[in-house]
């Protein structure tokens, strides 16, 4: 206690001498209060005010990400270029609907990821699949999506970051993936995986659209079969899908069908003139 004592009057007496604390005494020369100056008082403050807002802004310190990947915390950098390259944008209506490409369930719901060009979009549904909310993002690579209670995770494969988001679009918290062979085999027979169970009911992604199934890499229907193996129906963009790989396959053929017969035409003109040519 006593070395306490001696360590604390150092430290005063340092602090007076800088001018940093004033010390008030009574008259017996009893040190009975100490008063910062202005100058410090500001330092402070900034300190403060700075320690604050950075725990404000950094969604890691707001929560832990429960994913089955292994994750490991991100630095300022990354945390910062992330939310300024990834702008979460709230869907109040459901969006038309895509092709699935990534999809999870629960008890009460169902999340499905879909593609638009550069941009993704992440809804959730409920189990007899009406709309409930989601959200717009831009993404360069694949994506996967996975619920966690009242939360939806979000992992972006090409920068391996896990984003947790709550019902409001708000993000709790930023992990990174690790680079590991269980983390590689998560991707592939989870987060990819096309079909999941919820207690009886069997969950499946599937396509219906003939010789094109192996032409794609997403899916046009999403089944529920209960323990009375009876199949519905719970999201359904087969038509859709169909009609686009008609059309896609119909100007393909049209163009093969245009560059063959310029190439005929091309080698049955070069061998009329080289029959005119004298031997």
């Amino acid at each position: 206690m006593l070395k306490n004592r001696e360590l604390f009057k150092n430290v005063e007496t340092g602090l007076r001498s800088m001018g940093t604390i004033k010390a008030f005494e009574d008259e017996h020369g009893k040190i009975v209060g100490l008063k910062m100056c202005s100058r410090m008082k500001r330092i402070v403050y900034i300190i403060l005010i700075i320690f604050l807002f950075c725990n404000a802004i950094s969604p890691k310190a707001l929560a832990a990400i429960h994913p089955g990947f292994s994750t490991e915390p991100l630095s300022a950098v990354e945390i910062d270029t992330f939310l300024r390259n990834v702008k979460l944008s709230p869907l109040p209506e459901e969006p038309k609907r895509k092709p699935i490409v990534c999809f999870d369930v629960d008890d009460e719901r169902i999340a499905i990821g879909c593609e638009e060009s550069d941009h993704k979009t992440v809804c959730v549904y409920t189990t007899e699949g009406a709309y409930q909310y989601g959200w717009r993002f831009p993404c360069d690579g694949s994506f996967g999506v996975e619920l966690e209670g009242e939360n939806l995770i979000l992992y972006f494969a090409r920068s391996d970051i896990a984003v947790m988001i709550n019902l409001e679009g708000k993000i709790e918290s930023l992990a990174k993936i690790q680079n590991t062979s269980d983390n590689n085999s998560y991707w592939n027979h989870h987060v990819h995986a096309i079909s999941r169970e919820v207690g009886d009911i069997r969950y499946t992604l599937k396509n219906d659209l003939g010789i094109f199934n192996h032409f794609v890499s997403t899916y046009s229907q999403l089944t529920a079969t209960g323990a009375d193996s009876v199949q519905h129906v719970l999201y359904d963009v087969r038509a859709e899908q169909l009609a686009k790989m008609i059309f896609v396959t119909a100007l393909v053929l049209t163009f093969t069908t245009i560059a063959v017969a310029v190439l005929i035409r091309e080698f049955k003109k070069l061998k009329r003139e080289n029959r005119k040519k004298p031997d």
